[in-house]
């Protein structure tokens, strides 16, 4: 197999062989929450440490 090819398969590692499409549904559908819960997470601290700006806006 090309290294395109397995690195765009790279995500269905973790499945095994032969499992079925609600697997690979399920599978997919954790990892992108994952990845939301993560991304939410990060923009939380960030809001937190830089200060939003919303403070200044509101008491104008």
């Amino acid at each position: 197999m090309s290294s395109e090819r397995q690195a765009t398969r790279s995500h269905l590692d973790e499945l095994d062989d032969g499992c079925g499409c609600t697997e690979v549904w399920e599978h997919v559908s954790e990892r992108r929450t994952e990845r939301q819960t993560t991304a939410g997470d990060e923009e939380t601290e960030e809001s937190e440490s830089t200060g939003s700006g919303d403070d200044e806006t509101a008491s104008e």
